[in-house]
């Protein structure tokens, strides 16, 4: 009998079988340069230690190395760590779990950037939830925690099938966001943004509590 994957497992096996697709995809959009800037300009710091969620083939990863050299970044495709192992020379990647990566690790190195460009998307609200609120104890006081995010005007799950394969994604609203982060966090920033027919919000969110 065939075992029936988990929704993580499906995208995850999407992301490592079109591994190589996905980058070439990921490229042609480029970095995202303003948003690393922005976060940037909030820390006062020479050096700031830097933790990507979901690095991915490295998209930003390259460029977020330019603006510092303490950075580390993790992605569950084993694939995509192989891929952004062979562009960029510089970094620490490895393969991690989001949940057991903050749920079964102590907070012994703290970051003054912690980035979740469109990975977290892939996480439904209970499990958001949890982890947005156990970042902050992985967060200097005073650092920041840069979101990206699907959105729409209600919570949303979605199969989504395409050249890539299939892929589950979950949408939320800015309200949910900010109601997840409770009071371990002050929005800096937050904009909503149409980006061909989906509509994004980034929202930077600094821990004011130890």
């Amino acid at each position: 009998m065939t075992k029936k994957l988990s929704e993580k497992e499906i995208t995850l096996q999407t992301y490592n079988k079109s591994a190589k697709e996905l980058a070439e995809y990921f490229n042609s959009i480029g970095s995202r340069k303003s948003d690393i800037n922005r976060a940037f300009s909030y820390i006062n710091k020479k050096e700031p230690k830097v933790l990507e969620i979901g690095c991915g083939d490295g998209r930003d990863a390259e460029y977020i190395i330019n603006k510092t050299k303490n950075y580390e970044g993790f992605d569950l495709s084993e694939e995509m760590i192989n891929t952004v192992k062979t562009k960029v020379s510089k970094g620490n990647f490895h393969v991690a779990d989001l949940e057991e990566y903050f749920f079964k690790n102590k907070p012994n190195k703290k970051y003054d950037i912690i980035f979740a460009f469109a990975s977290l998307l892939h996480s439904n609200k209970q499990t958001l939830k949890k982890v947005i609120l156990r970042v902050s104890d992985f967060i200097t006081k005073g650092g920041i925690f840069y979101i990206s995010l699907k959105i729409k005007k209600v919570y949303t799950r979605e199969t989504k099938k395409d050249r890539f394969g299939t892929r589950v994604f979950y949408y939320y609203t800015p309200e949910l966001i900010q109601n997840f982060a409770q009071n371990r966090y002050k929005t800096l920033f937050m904009e909503t943004q149409i980006i061909g027919k989906t509509e994004w919000l980034t929202i930077i969110l600094q821990k004011t509590k130890n």
